[in-house]
């Protein structure tokens, strides 16, 4: 469960920093 809620959290974090990054 770990492993999935890590994965999911990057994953998150990742298309959330992706869009600010372009916004920037």
């Amino acid at each position: 469960i770990d492993n999935w809620k890590r994965e999911h959290v990057q994953q998150f974090l990742r298309e959330k920093v992706k869009p600010s990054r372009e916004s920037s």
